[in-house]
């Protein structure tokens, strides 16, 4: 998975950012954050393990 696949969607976080101003503060204060990170930190699955995660 590229980098690029990890960041937020930028029309979402647009729409975060007007929906709701807590949220927009929390956007702001960490405009890095990439919610899928954690899926690059995930070993090579196989075909039983995608399907235990998915399970899961």
């Amino acid at each position: 998975m590229s980098v690029a696949a990890a960041l937020a969607e930028p029309t979402a976080v647009a729409y975060l950012r007007k929906a709701d101003p807590v949220m927009a503060q929390l956007i702001d204060a960490r405009p890095d954050f990439r919610p899928r990170a954690w899926l690059q930190e995930l070993p090579p699955l196989d075909a039983f393990g995608t399907l235990i995660f998915q399970v899961v």
